[in-house]
């Protein structure tokens, strides 16, 4: 029985594992390739923020406190908390030293009060409950859990890979852009590509076995729909204005230091949240997202958890958010979400007017020009670029046509991990005008309507 309960919190420890540094993602090679690296020594900064977080470390860590109960009896409190907290601060430790996230004392605080409620719970348990029936009772809750999560994720992995939107789409009554089976959408030879309709949906992609894969600059579009949520305003509106700081220039610095795409700032410059929304989509300012996280959501940390529950409630289940501007290779995705997320960002109309920029005068900064060199190109209305080492070259964008009846759709595609600039924008061209043909769609260019 005793080699039972040491498996039950070897489980548990793994677990926790996965969930603090992989964030249940079964991708974890790329972890390697890491260079999100930041560190906070203040505890409970940006408490309001953060709350949510916090409660979950402190409630993730209970179970430790039990099973350390379980397996270590005769072991003072003391040591037990020591235990915890040397486990919480290794892998703090392991984040920092992988450059994998940001490496908090809250965090470490809020896992050993969690671990210490566990163990307290178990104290007063042996006082009213049989020793061998509170460890079984413990040891099978913590396995039901376990069980319950990987069961969880796994049909989570199994629907979005058995899921066909091409079928889906087609079987619709209310569907609207319907894929001619005649007609094969030209896929580009690397990375993945999937493509959809702002009327429809996800409609077909290059692999039923999608992986997920780093977004890049990308992630700039969800750091868009996350700040029109927080902070929204009204279209032909500037929304609010930012004074920057000397702890933005030094954001810039240090954005450039690491070879990123930045644009100027200096202190006690003037931007409004639809300027710096300008220079963070339009020629794709690192700064600019980390200013806006900072501004907007407190801390770039708040910004990563209200970004998750954002695009969770939106139902990507794949889509994990670990950087404001998608420098970090842990920022990732799938392309059928980014499909989703690029839809969601032209129903917004700040957004979808910004994305259409082919470029834009910023106070200040001077003319930036849009890096999606397919602005221009017949119906092309957006969306976003990506390059980083780990992403390759990506883009998620959109164009609108007529079918031949005269309704207006809006095609929206994304292309991941192409070998480079040139070969990603032909590949987007071919699978754009392949997807047009497949559509049916008419050669009528619908500007900006």
């Amino acid at each position: 029985m005793k080699l039972l309960f040491k498996a039950v919190f070897a489980a548990y420890l793994l677990m926790l594992l996965w969930l603090v540094l992989f964030k249940f993602s079964l991708d974890i090679g790329w972890v390697l390739d890491a260079h999100d690296r930041s560190l906070n020594l203040i505890p409970f900064a940006d408490l309001a923020e953060s709350l949510r977080g916090m409660i979950d470390n402190f409630l993730i860590f209970i179970p430790f406190g039990l099973l350390l109960g379980v397996n270590l009896k005769d072991a003072s409190w003391r040591r037990k908390l020591a235990y915890i907290a040397l486990f919480s601060s290794a892998v703090e430790v392991i984040q920092f030293v992988c450059a994998i996230g940001v490496s908090d004392i809250t965090d470490i605080l809020m896992n050993t009060a969690g671990g210490l409620l566990g163990v307290l719970l178990y104290s007063l348990g042996r006082k009213r409950i049989d020793d061998k029936k509170l460890d079984i009772g413990i040891a099978a809750v913590v396995s039901v859990a376990i069980i319950a999560v990987c069961g969880i994720l796994f049909s989570q992995r199994v629907r979005v890979q058995m899921r066909n939107p091409v079928e889906a789409a087609a079987s619709s009554s209310s569907s609207k852009t319907i894929l001619s089976r005649n007609v094969q959408l030209t896929w580009p030879v690397a990375g993945q590509a999937a493509v959809g309709s702002v009327e429809d949906g996800v409609l077909a992609r290059s692999s039923a076995n999608e992986e997920t894969h780093p977004t890049a600059s990308m992630a700039k579009v969800i750091m868009a729909l996350a700040v029109m949520k927080k902070h929204p305003f009204a279209f032909g509106t500037s929304g609010s204005s930012y004074t920057i700081t000397a702890k933005d220039v030094a954001t810039y610095q240090a954005d450039a230091a690491m070879d990123g795409s930045v644009v100027p700032v200096y202190e006690g410059m003037v931007l409004t949240q639809y300027q710096a929304m300008q220079a963070m989509l339009i020629p794709s300012a690192n700064n600019m997202a980390d200013m806006l996280a900072e501004k907007i959501f407190g801390s770039k940390q708040a910004y990563v958890t209200y970004a998750q529950d954002m695009v969770r409630q939106m139902g990507l289940d794949q889509t994990v958010i670990a950087d404001a501007s998608g420098y970090s290779p842990l920022t990732r995705s799938t392309p059928s979400e980014l499909v989703m997320i690029g839809i969601a960002a032209l129903k917004n109309p700040v957004i979808a007017d910004i994305v259409a920029q082919p470029q834009a005068t910023i106070p200040g900064v001077g003319l930036v020009k849009n890096t999606n060199e397919l602005l221009g190109d017949e119906g092309v209305v957006g969306i976003k670029t990506g390059t980083t080492s780990s992403a390759g070259s990506c883009l998620l964008f959109a164009a609108r046509y007529e079918t031949g009846d005269g309704q207006k759709v809006t095609i929206v595609a994304v292309v991941m991990g192409d070998t480079g600039a040139a070969q990603l924008f032909a590949d987007s061209r071919q699978l754009l005008a392949s997807a047009q043909q497949a559509f049916g769609l008419s050669s009528i260019q619908l500007g900006g309507q």
